[in-house]
């Protein structure tokens, strides 16, 4: 019997790692694989003592291990072909530029390990080695030896001789249950600031899409319309999704076949958001390099990872169960607004609101209202309908400002 702790190990930090290091250390299609594995693998359902392995979770890890031993038979076979037919590295350094076989194969991922090239020589093979032994270890401990206990323990239920301990426990329990509650609300924050942060970093087309749903989010919110739980939960679903492919055309860009189709530097790469920090070349195959000058988008890249693994943990987070309560009931509630205040003791009324933001949004729209009130008295007065939608502007029209200036930044890029 393995425990359980040994298996989240293997399962939720070792495999994704192995992923993205095969994925990095060897630009090519057989590595874009191993890039999706650690992408999908954060979507899927967590390891549980009291329950065996999701179906999902030993679909993942099945396919995981199967693919990466036949990419490292391949692999294998490979080498052992280049070195029995041509023993001179020197003719494959000829033909790189010139054979089309070549070409397509280290496109694949398959290259010539050039035995006095040190580090190199092992970063052709590694993805497969690294890939290979930890989905098989992670397959072994979290499917075959992965074992059933006892079902979840009933939930505690209040009983009239409860004694003093367990009313103590239970007051805090509701503390610590306060305090989740709190947290979750100020990761949707996070989440939003995140957005804007990505929408900023870089001004394209593709970087575009989170500022978008970063101004639709605070636009919902700064209107005062809830906005339930379940639409919250869509929208950073949506994200998470839009995002996976994000990273996906970013790492494939890196590939060579996709830089001659779209040069690195044109206007089409800048204006859609495309650039290279990997370089491999037939001039020097056996190696990989960083791009210079490009260090910036290699950031860039580590933190629209970092956002995604952030979005889907937090989804996963507060998707369901974000009321900080013992029982645990689904929210349905607002992400932000429309939220009831935390019981301390008993229940309190189901209709109580934060007198704030109850005061907010009626200050904010009568300081319009009384500045157009004045148009109405008129000789000419205006029709109410061209008032009304004078009167929506004035308090929406912030939305403008941030939206021309990264088209400014775009126009800027492409001249």
């Amino acid at each position: 019997m393995v425990s359980i702790s040994v298996q989240t190990v293997a399962y939720r930090f070792a495999l994704p790692i192995a992923f993205l290091l095969g994925a990095v250390l060897r630009p090519s299609f057989i590595s874009a694989v191993y890039l999706l594995f650690a992408l999908i693998l954060p979507v899927l359902p967590a390891l549980s003592p009291y329950y065996p392995t999701a179906f999902s979770t030993k679909v993942y890890l099945t396919s995981s291990m199967i693919i990466s031993l036949l990419a490292a038979f391949g692999q294998a076979t490979y080498q052992i072909y280049e070195i029995s037919t041509s023993p001179d590295v020197d003719d494959y350094t000829r033909s790189c530029q010139s054979s089309w076989s070549i070409y397509w194969l280290r496109q694949l991922g398959f290259i010539r390990v050039k035995m006095d090239a040190k580090l190199d020589a092992v970063r052709v093979v590694l993805p497969e080695i690294l890939t290979s032994f930890t989905s098989a270890v992670a397959f072994i401990l979290c499917v075959i030896l992965s074992s059933c206990g006892s079902g979840p323990s009933s939930s505690v239920s209040v009983h009239p001789g409860e004694s003093v301990s367990s009313l103590v426990h239970r007051r805090s329990a509701t503390t610590n249950s306060t305090f989740l509650f709190s947290s979750k609300r100020f990761s949707d924050v996070i989440v939003v600031l995140s957005l804007c942060f990505l929408g900023i970093v870089e001004a394209c087309l593709l970087n575009a899409v989170y500022f978008i749903f970063f101004l639709f989010i605070i636009t919902w919110w700064a209107a005062y319309i809830p906005l339930r739980r379940t639409a919250f939960s869509a929208i950073k679903a949506a994200i998470a999704t839009y995002c996976l492919f994000h990273c996906f055309i970013i790492y494939l860009y890196q590939i060579q076949y996709f830089n001659e189709i779209i040069p690195d530097g044109s206007v089409v790469a800048r204006v859609v958001g495309l650039f290279k920090f990997l370089s491999t070349d037939c001039n020097e195959w056996w190696s990989i390099s960083i791009v210079p000058q490009r260090t910036a988008n290699l950031l860039k890249s580590v933190l629209l990872l970092c956002v995604y693994f952030l979005l889907v943990v937090q989804y996963k987070w507060t998707r369901s169960c974000i009321r900080g309560t013992l029982a645990g009931e689904r929210d349905n509630g607002s992400s932000i607004h429309e939220e009831l205040l935390v019981a301390s003791d008993d229940q309190l009324p189901s209709t109580v609101y934060g007198t704030e933001r109850l005061m907010t949004a009626s200050i904010e729209r009568q300081r319009v209202d009384s500045s157009l009130e004045g148009l109405k008295g008129l000789p000419c007065a205006l029709p109410d309908a061209v008032v009304t939608l004078i009167s929506i502007f004035c308090i929406y029209c912030w939305i403008f400002v941030p939206v021309a200036m990264m088209q400014h930044s775009c126009t800027e890029k492409t001249c």
